[in-house]
């Protein structure tokens, strides 16, 4: 089911979302198995609680490939991480839901470090682990 997502109908995808939905610790434990679609549509679903969201992207983030990865930062509305992400430097804001994304990236060894400027109110260039 979690594998093969992408291959089923219309109708039977709406069905294991929302059985996902209930069992999102499940998919979490399950996650180095589950298809890009399903990940894309588990992030993109407004029913899934933003905390479960965050702890599957750091469970998968280190093995995606860098544009799902900036799929699913995109669907958290997490654009000025993927600047930074890109090398960009936009400011970040501090917020909870930023904190959750980055400390699930820094997790996931995505990003060495972040932390906040001395304004309290962004996030300072992110640093990427050296290649």
């Amino acid at each position: 089911m979690i594998t093969s997502y992408d291959k089923q109908s219309d109708e039977l995808k709406n069905t294991i979302l929302m059985v996902l939905r209930s069992n999102m610790n499940l998919v979490i434990k399950n996650a180095e198995n589950i298809s890009e679609d399903l990940l894309l549509s588990l992030i993109r679903d407004p029913e899934v609680d933003f905390s479960y969201k965050t702890t599957l992207l750091e469970t998968v983030a280190r093995r995606m490939p860098k544009d799902i990865l900036e799929l699913v930062l995109e669907a958290l509305g997490a654009e000025k991480i993927i600047d930074n992400l890109n090398g960009g430097n936009r400011y970040v804001d501090v917020t909870n839901s930023n904190e959750q994304i980055l400390s699930a990236l820094y997790t996931a060894k995505v990003i060495n470090q972040y932390e906040k400027q001395a304004d309290g109110k962004h996030y300072k260039k992110l640093r990427l682990p050296h290649s």
